[in-house]
């Protein structure tokens, strides 16, 4: 049986760019994501991602960010330990939801 996890899909971009974090650039309130799953803030289920856009993304965010299921599939070459994980049932600690640092994409909503 195969698992999932729920990334934050930036729904106004057609590369499929994923929820990192948010902030300001040069004064522009932004978002930060990233092209690959395995970089960008998972959760475990439907239910907190949106919760997390309901509560922690900025209301000019929220429009156009919706929560994305996952499967194993989408992190076979870059999230092994992830993959592995899902397709087994294991939980996922906490440490592999966050965002990782590096291959920073930036869009504006």
């Amino acid at each position: 049986m195969a698992y999932s996890l729920y990334l934050i899909r930036n729904t106004r971009d057609t590369d499929h760019l994923y929820y990192a974090e948010h902030g300001e650039i040069g004064g522009v309130p932004d978002a930060v994501g990233y092209d690959e799953p395995p970089h960008a803030m998972k959760f475990r289920t439907h239910e907190e991602a949106q919760a997390y856009i309901d509560t922690q993304l900025p209301e000019w965010a929220r429009d156009c960010h919706r929560p994305a299921e996952l499967t194993a599939s989408h992190f076979t070459w870059l999230g092994c330990g992830i993959t592995a994980m899902l397709r087994s049932g294991k939980p996922i600690p906490d440490r592999l939801l966050a965002p990782t640092p590096g291959r920073l994409r930036l869009w504006r909503c």
